[in-house]
């Protein structure tokens, strides 16, 4: 029942992020997109880490002691053992924070997430995307939306680069608003797209989803 409460809230919340200003390379489409599965699994575990947000998210400038902070625990991070879900788990497409074996690209991406939120950054700064590298196969990123530019935190890789700049195809990021809403990269097109009312911050999820109203407009949104 819990699992089927979690896949109807975010079933009926999908939604479009803050078109934030500033940011670097081309923007992409914001359409709505359904959550990784493995999210939602993620989700039912921890549910006070999908929750919250920001009805005014606002991009960090990239200080010198940001820059190192975010340097520091890339490559804290990336220092774990890498191991897969079948590995670990017995089982495929599992988020969840990396534990004493290690973790794959996204226990990594939610593991820098939750120490640079730890060590006082906002969680609306810091959102979890998808993408597809040249060979298909999927991955997963820590994006840190900075006012210079939108950086990534990659496992596969030491040195954090602007998204424009990395080999990937995206597929879909967190809202900067509610972190239970992901969008649809698409490079394609810019588009009018529905965009739907957020539900206050606190409320329950499930309270008042039916009510939800949607107003089309042109909207662009960056990582």
């Amino acid at each position: 029942m819990l699992v089927a409460q979690y896949v109807l809230r975010f079933g009926v919340l999908l939604g479009l992020a803050f078109a934030a200003s500033g940011c670097a390379g081309n923007d992409f489409s914001a359409l709505k997109s359904l959550p990784p599965f493995g999210y939602i699994g993620f989700c039912v575990h921890h549910p006070r880490d999908c929750e919250d947000g920001s009805d005014h998210p606002a991009r960090l400038a990239l200080t010198p002691a940001r820059w190192q902070e975010l340097k520091r625990i890339n490559g804290e991070v990336n220092a774990l053992p890498e191991i897969s879900d079948q590995e670990n788990y017995g089982a495929g497409n599992i988020w969840s924070y990396p534990d004493a074996k290690g973790g794959d690209c996204e226990d990594m991406a939610m593991e820098k997430q939750r120490r640079l939120m730890a060590a006082g950054w906002p969680g609306d700064a810091l959102l979890i995307a998808t993408a597809a590298n040249k060979d298909g196969e999927g991955h997963a990123v820590l994006i840190a939306a900075m006012k210079e530019g939108d950086l990534v935190l990659d496992n596969l890789d030491t040195t954090i680069r602007l998204w424009s700049e990395t080999p990937y195809r995206w597929r879909a990021p967190q809202s900067s608003r509610r972190p239970y809403i992901w969008l649809n990269a698409d490079p394609t097109r810019i588009a009018l797209t529905p965009h739907p009312d957020y539900l206050p911050l606190g409320a329950a999820a499930l309270r008042g989803a039916g009510r939800e109203t949607e107003r089309a407009r042109n909207h662009r949104a960056c990582f």
